[in-house]
């Protein structure tokens, strides 16, 4: 059983402890009793509810990273899992790999788009090493963004864009539907930004994060 099934079975334990221990007194107060046990009830769903969010709360792991800027939350997954910083090309490199790969024909998948490289990184499996793909939940992404990338977008916030490039050079960018993309100038980063570029995602693999267009 992971950690969240036994916090959720303590839970339980508790609860039922706490209604039999309150009928228990309940028998000393008869004419109490509907009312005992109502606020039994009661003060049993509340416990329940803390202790399942407490659990969602203790199972997330938040990998920051200072320097990029980048935060990445990756709710439990049902085994421990650990957050690897990989080796990031230059802009430039990356580039040179895209001219070559097969893109689709929209315009934010051009040769040109981007112009700073952030970060490179995979999500593995504490016990293996293995790279994990898919995520159920999905994984929270949040990446600083500077006044480089709002003059990027002719200032307006709206406008900046989040993507990123797999090792065979396939260019994807976030979209505000499938991936929950959105600009956020209230979120508290690491290091000197502005504001996040935040997304949900439900795969991953090891492409490296850029900030376009």
């Amino acid at each position: 059983m992971d950690r969240r099934g036994m916090m959720i079975l303590s839970a339980l334990v508790l609860i039922a402890s706490i209604i039999a221990g309150v009928m228990v007194l309940g028998n000393l107060a008869q004419p109490f009793n509907g009312v005992v046990l109502l606020v039994a009830l009661g003060l049993a769903i509340v416990l329940a509810v803390l202790v399942l969010a407490g659990a969602d709360q203790a199972a997330t792991l938040v990998a920051e990273f200072g320097a990029e800027g980048v935060v990445v939350s990756v709710p439990w997954q049902g085994r421990p899992v650990r957050v690897e910083k990989l080796a990031l090309e230059s802009i430039e490199v990356v580039k040179g790999m895209r001219t070559a790969a097969k893109r689709d024909s929209a315009a934010h998948h051009a040769d040109q788009w981007g112009h700073r490289a952030v970060i490179n990184f995979q999500i593995v499996e504490s016990a293996t090493g293995r790279p994990i793909v898919e995520f159920d939940p999905p994984f929270s992404l949040q990446v600083g963004y500077t006044s480089g990338d709002i003059a990027k977008a002719g200032g307006d916030l709206n406008q900046i864009e989040l993507g990123f490039q797999l090792d065979t050079g396939e260019l994807f960018v976030f979209h505000r539907d499938k991936h929950k993309y959105t600009v956020n100038p209230d979120a508290k980063l690491p290091g000197d930004y502005l504001g996040a570029l935040e997304a949900r995602v439900p795969r991953w693999g090891d492409p490296l994060v850029m900030v376009g267009p």
